[in-house]
């Protein structure tokens, strides 16, 4: 055999094995790097997580607001007599907003009152409405709500064998803010709001 020959052989072997190793090469499969997970921490035990909405007192608040009316012209006889009545509530979430609903009749026996030269009467008959929110204020939540009371009243004098009647209907509206707290108290002219909560 010639050396040209010869050397042909030897290149197409050459050729063949870089052929194969190249397939080999391909088709070798390539590996990408694998992420692993980040760990979660888990809460330890006995640790409560609480959402915002949970830890705010005004969610599912309930309880009653103690009203105190006066009626009749006391300065006239420089006497006091009060309508109360105890007015339920609840705070539903409407909207996104913690909305105060309630309302209950005023409860009111007539009072007689003995005058030097007769009598002085007082009846009275209401009905009230509770409306506002109850809103977080920092850590703290606020009541911050509108009792409007409709009644009528008359007022009876009697003195020397001469009766006077004073009627009187219509509608009186309070506004005020009392701290989610039991007992929380405001007053203004003629009237004073005592709260209740729920246990």
């Amino acid at each position: 055999m010639d050396k040209q020959k010869l050397g042909g052989i030897v290149i197409i072997v050459l050729l063949v094995s870089l052929l194969m190793f190249g397939c080999q090469w391909s088709a070798t499969p390539q590996t990408e790097p694998v992420m692993q997970p980040t760990q979660t921490p888990t809460a330890v035990a006995g640790d409560v997580l609480l959402t915002e909405e949970e830890s705010n007192r005004c969610a599912g608040l309930s309880g009653t607001l103690e009203l105190h009316v006066l009626v009749g012209p006391s300065e006239i006889v420089g006497m006091a007599p009060l309508a109360m009545g105890k007015i339920p509530f609840i705070v539903n979430l409407v909207d996104g907003r913690h909305v105060i609903e309630g309302g209950s009749p005023l409860y009111f026996e007539e009072q007689v009152y003995e005058l030097e030269r007769g009598t002085y009467s007082v009846s009275f008959d209401g009905d009230s409405d509770i409306s506002g929110t109850c809103e977080a204020l920092g850590q703290d939540e606020v009541l911050n709500l509108t009792v409007v009371m409709q009644g009528e009243q008359m007022v009876t004098v009697i003195t020397e064998g001469f009766q006077m009647d004073y009627p009187w209907s219509g509608t009186v509206e309070i506004q005020a803010s009392l701290p989610v707290e039991e007992g929380a108290e405001q007053s203004g002219e003629g009237w004073t709001l005592v709260l209740h909560l729920t246990p």
